[in-house]
């Protein structure tokens, strides 16, 4: 798993690239290799083939490791396939502590839901739309849009959420005007 760059010494998103349309056993032929970024792609096409036991126990070293796509991977399929709500908590909160924005946004959804029995908290949920949308995620920029364009978390502050709103729709075709988000 730790290879001399570090663990996984192509950063995941670099190579999902390199590997897309390559044939599952190729893709195989790198993890078994040993190395990490394979293992982590093996797993997310194993999953998507419907495998729910594979992906798991080939995540699980790497979450362990302190790897965050590993976690927010793992955490992800104990919450989907496997129902496990409280392992599913602890990998997503522990991807979302090391600022992995995926994460950032489930667990936010999670608070703002009261899912993963977890309480509802509009403050929480914010506070990781918030670190989320600074990333760059549309869904979490909007989501602040809305927090602010609101009283969820405090007095209404809708020219910032306008500006937010904005900026979600400069990252991604959103259909929401501020007048429909309550930004006007």
């Amino acid at each position: 798993m730790r290879t001399p760059g570090g663990y996984a010494a192509v950063p995941v998103e670099d190579f999902l690239a390199q590997v897309q349309g390559l044939p599952l056993e190729a893709v195989a032929k790198l993890a078994r290799s040993g190395r990490a970024d394979a293992q982590i792609q093996l797993a997310r096409l194993r999953w998507s083939d419907g495998d729910t036991l594979t992906p798991i126990d080939t995540l699980r070293p790497h979450a362990e490791a302190g790897v965050p796509v590993a976690q927010y991977l793992l955490g992800s399929f104990l919450r989907f396939r496997n129902r496990d709500l409280p392992g599913a908590l602890k990998w997503i909160s522990a991807a979302a502590k090391q600022g992995h924005p995926l994460a950032q946004e489930a667990l936010a959804g999670a608070h703002e839901a009261g899912s993963l029995a977890l309480p509802p908290s509009p403050q929480e949920a914010f506070r990781l739309y918030l670190a989320a949308g600074k990333a760059g995620l549309w869904h979490s920029q909007m989501k602040v849009a809305l927090y602010l364009c609101s009283d969820r978390v405090g007095p209404p502050q809708k020219a910032l959420g306008a500006a937010w709103l904005v900026n979600s729709q400069q990252s991604e075709l959103v259909p929401f005007s501020p007048a429909a988000a309550g930004c006007e």
